[in-house]
């Protein structure tokens, strides 16, 4: 075991396989992606980083598997491994700036970042022996390895109304895709960790209390499913979650200078995507994994050598951007003088 020390969560252990995964270069380059976007330019304590969250997700999908096998015996060694590894790779597939870049590939060929964290991990497995012979001493098969990817994106198979979608496991462990990302009650791991990890670099107070969600948790049968649930009495905490959501989108994620940020970001993106990688265009990189692992938050540093005759006159504002200049709510030619906000 590896021991790291988390901001969050303190003194956390992760398995060689995990380690493994982690030390690949389409892995490191997380930390080039910024959680919050372009956030950091208003509030300039969040610098943090895709890579450290996704390790705090394993961290927690670890700690409600350990809690759920009193409750289910035959959760395996294989279950919870699976489980901790869609949490480590959940956000591998975001592009520049995180969520921006979804607006800019504007779903193209029904593209989603949840898809292509699965498809980089699957190249990281078939393109690494090590971590390949790690998987399969193991136990994991091809049938836990297609597992991983369906408990990173539930959204496909949840919105079936018909059946059972999923081929990874059966309705006996329906519950173990509620851990990472929960499409049924949005409450999973995935939230616990970037509200925490969010709140605490926005310099925001927090009262989520995940560790007391993870004691109250319960699998219970609903709807010939095994569903996650939790005490009556922790409805304040629930509430509590999801209020906590609420302010941050209000006062944070859904921040007018950031949203006027993101418009000027992704307008720069979608002038320079025909010639910013000499082999093809950014957004058709998303079919490309080899291209795609090469798209960090640099992508605007590097833009501002690139000659603003090649990427018409939107490229100035990447030159702009750091004298403080962004658009304005209200018209996005007019670049207001304000710089950090309150």
């Amino acid at each position: 075991m590896t021991i790291l020390n988390d901001p969050i969560h303190g003194t956390i252990e992760l398995s060689p396989t995990c380690m493994m995964i982690i030390d690949t270069p389409e892995y490191q380059r997380l930390r080039n992606i910024k959680q919050t976007g372009t956030l950091n330019m208003i509030y300039p304590g969040a610098t943090h980083s895709r890579f450290e969250h996704c390790i705090g997700v394993c961290y927690l999908a670890g700690a409600v598997m350990d809690k759920l096998k009193s409750q289910d015996p035959t959760i395996s060694h294989v279950d919870k491994i699976c489980v901790q590894i869609a949490g480590l790779i959940h956000d591998l597939g975001h592009g520049p700036f995180s969520h921006l870049f979804d607006s800019v590939v504007g779903g193209k060929d029904n593209w989603t970042h949840e898809q292509m964290s699965f498809t980089i991990f699957k190249h990281i497995v078939e393109g690494n022996e090590r971590i390949k012979k790690s998987l399969e001493e193991e136990g994991l098969t091809s049938r836990d390895i297609n597992f991983i990817g369906e408990l990173v994106d539930t959204k496909e198979c949840f919105s079936e109304s018909e059946g059972w979608q999923f081929s990874g496991r059966g309705k006996d462990k329906s519950y173990l895709y509620e851990i990472v990302s929960n499409e049924r009650t949005g409450i999973d791991v995935d939230k616990f960790d970037y509200l925490l990890r969010d709140c605490y670099y926005l310099g925001v107070s927090c009262t989520l209390d995940w560790r007391r969600l993870v004691h109250m948790m319960k699998i219970v049968d609903f709807g010939g499913e095994k569903r996650l649930a939790f005490r009556d009495k922790e409805k304040n905490n629930v509430y509590n979650l999801f209020y906590l959501r609420m302010h941050l989108h209000r006062i944070a994620y859904q921040h007018v200078t950031c949203v006027s940020l993101n418009l000027m970001v992704a307008d720069i993106m979608r002038a320079v995507d025909p010639i910013y990688l000499k082999d093809g265009s950014i957004r058709d990189s998303v079919k490309d994994t080899s291209k795609y692992i090469r798209l960090t938050d640099s992508l605007l540093d590097v833009i501002a050598f690139i000659d603003p005759s090649h990427c018409l006159s939107t490229c100035n504002l990447c030159v702009s951007r750091s004298h403080g200049s962004r658009y304005n709510e209200g018209s996005r030619s007019n670049l207001p003088k304000r710089w950090i906000h309150s």
